[in-house]
C-alpha cells in the first residue's frame, strides 16, 4: 500500500526535516496517524493524498520527488528501488 503526495503538497503538508538536515527529504508527520496538534501544517493533505495497493505482480513508478509511505498488507513482500541518472532532469 502506498499513500503518496505531489512534491509541493507534501513539501508543505508534512514537515520535513530542514536542508542539510541528517534525515534531509524525509518527513517528520508520518502519514497513518498524522499528529495534527504537533503538525497542522497536516491539514493541507486532506483531500491530496493518492492510495495505491497493489497487488501480485503489479509494479508503480514513483515520479522524482513525491512524497510517499509504504506498507506491506501482506505477510511477506519484496521491494525494489530503482534509481537511475540522466534524461530530462539532468539537462536543467
Amino acid at each position: 500500500r502506498f499513500l503518496l503526495l505531489p512534491p509541493l503538497l507534501g513539501a508543505r503538508a508534512l514537515a520535513p526535516f530542514p536542508v542539510a538536515h541528517p534525515r534531509d527529504r524525509c518527513a517528520r508527520l508520518r502519514l497513518p496517524r498524522p499528529d495534527l496538534e504537533a503538525f497542522p501544517c497536516a491539514a493541507r493533505a486532506e483531500g491530496g493524498l493518492i492510495e495505491a495497493v497493489l497487488g501480485p505482480g503489479d509494479g508503480l513508478f514513483l515520479p522524482y520527488g513525491w512524497w510517499h509511505h509504504v506498507e506491506s498488507l501482506a505477510a511477506e513482500n519484496i521491494s525494489l528501488n530503482f534509481w537511475y541518472h540522466g534524461g530530462i532532469l539532468e539537462e536543467r
